[in-house]
């Protein structure tokens, strides 16, 4: 599990994605934790795996939090099962790679 803070969003270079995805910030201007699950054919644990951290996070975390769920081109149902959490629950969204 990764966690990226960023609190100087001017440092980040335009071209790199993934770093100024992770500088976002809550609404009232506090940067918001990213918990980043990078994942590949995960199915069968993923769905138990987010819920119980997002639980946490919900309940005992003090800071604005995001999980992200990084699927590194599964052939399995990961990406379906990680679509349908960030639906369902929020401060959750999905990242899909294509290649490995």
């Amino acid at each position: 599990m990764s966690v990226f803070v960023n609190v100087d969003p001017t440092a980040v270079n335009e071209a790199d994605e993934l770093t100024r995805l992770a500088i976002d910030r809550s609404p009232a201007g506090a940067p918001i934790v990213d918990v980043v699950i990078p994942v590949h054919n995960e199915a069968a644990i993923l769905e138990s795996s987010i819920v119980r951290l997002h639980e946490f996070l919900t309940t005992s975390f003090p800071f604005p939090w995001r999980i992200t769920v990084a699927d590194n081109a599964s052939t399995d149902s990961t990406l379906d099962i990680a679509t349908d959490l960030a639906a369902r629950l929020p401060s959750i969204r999905v990242v899909h790679l294509d290649q490995k």
